[in-house]
């Protein structure tokens, strides 16, 4: 998969002021495979750039190219093609709760290879008994092992103690060789891996995490 974004512009109405809020500013980036890490001051518009790509909104202007398609041209079914090939994971995920750890992955993969993140969590235990860390992990496991071809993730590593964070980051810079993989965080142990970009006055830039 290839993805160019030309000339982004996105505005949010502000209910407090009642003025439009520009938060993507002609916004100009490419991406394939590899894992990007975009960091940010809070509000300045990352989530709301990855509910752009994983074609959740399309209330922005400018041109969306999946492998040199345009976005806005397609029809429904091929949206949905696409859709069928990315994933989008935030750290307050969709778990069910009333399931147990093994009804909970047998649910979400199916058929599908499991990624092997060494959780050791308790096949009969509740999802709802989970700390917030195991709930993430068990969450980037079912969501890494689907073979997608775009994964996008929010704020997914805060809560990773450092045994499991560089598990996390060792799967993903390893998938990142036939995905692309952009991860949103605040959390500076990410910089370091893959490419570190800036969401900055609307705008995305390289820069370097030293």
């Amino acid at each position: 998969m290839k993805i160019k974004l030309k000339k982004i512009n996105k505005s949010v109405f502000r209910k407090s002021d009642k003025t439009e809020l520009r938060i993507l500013n002609d916004l100009d980036f490419s991406f394939e495979n590899g894992l990007f890490i975009i960091k940010g001051d809070n509000g300045a518009g990352k989530t709301t750039l990855l509910y752009i790509l994983s074609l959740l909104d399309f209330s922005f202007q400018g041109t969306y190219l999946i492998d040199d398609l345009d976005i806005k041209t397609l029809q429904k079914d091929e949206i949905d093609e696409f859709k069928s090939k990315i994933s989008l994971l935030f750290s307050k995920n969709n778990l069910l709760n009333f399931l147990t750890v093994e009804q909970t992955i047998k649910y979400f993969l199916g058929n599908h290879k499991k990624v092997d993140l060494n959780l050791k969590l308790p096949k009969k235990q509740l999802v709802c008994t989970l700390s917030g860390g195991e709930e993430i992990l068990l969450a980037l496991e079912i969501d890494l092992s689907l073979n997608k071809e775009l994964f996008l993730l929010d704020e997914v590593t805060a809560m990773l103690d450092e045994e499991h964070f560089e598990k996390v980051m060792s799967v993903l810079t390893s998938i990142s060789k036939n995905s692309i993989i952009i991860l949103v965080s605040h959390d500076p142990r990410c910089f370091k891996y893959g490419k570190l970009l800036e969401l900055k006055n609307g705008k995305l830039e390289e820069c370097n995490w030293a």
